[in-house]
């Protein structure tokens, strides 16, 4: 259904994929809405929400927002995709309905590609914060040099600037797209739907990495958590999916074999995840310390690695909850660098 949609197509749309946010779409939309950049419009796809987001945002009377909602629930990776078919613009700029954007995101975004018409996708660093958006609890790393504006990157480029750029796709917010190098559709894995068309660019173009903040993400507040049995499907194995999906040619062998054992199955951090949140928490762990050996057998003998298994495996659930959150706002915190970011012409991170 329909709500409310604007006229002219724009050069770049923001797209709102909601479900049950009533509690943050507020402040995103807000966040959105004051960009310095004006000229374009916000497409909101409604996924069956059963709380106040469709009232909170059909009382917003910006006459660029575009509001449609859905009389059944097509999970995540579906709401995420009818949002992207519903834009007609040349640029697809993607957020998530509990996150902030810094002033001139948009702004950014739009001059980097007009620069840059080999450039078929945009990804950014971010901060994420858990009870107040003045308080980083971790970040995502920038490009070291802080006069580099932006950088260009392909699969030729060095892996450590490939995987700058891969650190940073597991949060929707802040994504965008150049249509027209898409070749790849949207996934139905929770983790990853968004992923294979962002990378699937790399068939023909670059990937701009800003070096700059203007994502901030909630901790513990994403729209996933909302999917039932988020784990049934392994992350690791849907990762591996989309090396298969988007680097299937032989030119690109070299590149997925990297990212699979360099990347994919080196990310131990999402382990305490599994443990935490999951229905079947050991089940799906060992699955996913199988498929971790499986793909890159020197994890064996890796220190980090066995000691993420330890813990998730002797310390309790709840105790290891405490834990996680223990090091995120307490010790992670004190190590976040000096990061500035914008909101209504304000560096709300300056002390």
């Amino acid at each position: 259904m329909k709500i409310n949609k604007s006229n002219a197509p724009h050069k770049i749309d923001v797209v709102l994929p909601t479900y049950n946010g009533s509690k943050t779409i507020y402040d995103t939309l807000n966040t959105i809405i004051s960009q310095s950049y004006k000229d374009f419009s916000i497409i909101i796809f409604d996924d069956g929400s059963t709380d106040e987001t469709l009232n909170i945002v059909s009382k917003f009377s910006d006459e660029r927002i575009e509001i449609y909602s859905s009389n059944e629930n097509l999970g995540y990776p579906g709401a995420i995709k009818k949002a992207y078919s519903l834009s007609n613009a040349t640029l697809v700029f993607f957020m998530a309905q509990d996150d902030y954007l810094a002033d001139s995101a948009l702004e950014d975004a739009v001059s980097i590609f007009d620069l840059n018409p080999g450039v078929g996708a945009l990804t950014r660093p971010y901060y994420m914060f858990d009870q107040s958006i003045k308080k980083p609890v971790r970040y995502k790393k920038t490009i070291e040099s802080k006069h580099v504006p932006y950088e260009t990157i392909s699969t030729k480029s060095d892996f450590t600037k490939i995987q700058l750029v891969l650190n940073t796709l597991d949060q929707l917010s802040g994504l965008c797209v150049r249509r027209s190098a898409v070749t790849k559709d949207f996934g139905n894995d929770v983790f990853t739907s968004h992923v294979i068309p962002f990378l699937s660019v790399l068939e023909g173009h670059k990937i701009g990495f800003m070096n700059k903040y203007t994502v901030a993400v909630r901790v513990n507040s994403s729209q996933c958590i909302s999917e039932k049995n988020i784990y049934d499907i392994s992350p690791v194995y849907s990762w591996l999916r989309v090396m298969d999906i988007v680097f299937h040619k032989d030119e690109f062998r070299i590149i997925k074999k990297d990212i699979s054992k360099k990347f994919v199955c080196s990310n131990w951090i999402g382990l305490f995840q599994i443990r935490n949140y999951s229905g079947s928490p050991f089940k799906y762990l060992f699955r996913e310390y199988w498929l971790m050996l499986k793909i890159q057998p020197l994890n064996l003998i890796n220190p980090l690695f066995i000691g993420t298994m330890a813990l998730c495996i002797l310390i309790p659930r709840k105790n290891l909850i405490t834990l996680v959150n223990g090091v995120k706002n307490h010790i992670s915190s004190k190590f976040v660098k000096r990061i500035s970011f914008i909101i209504d012409g304000k560096d709300i991170l300056l002390d």
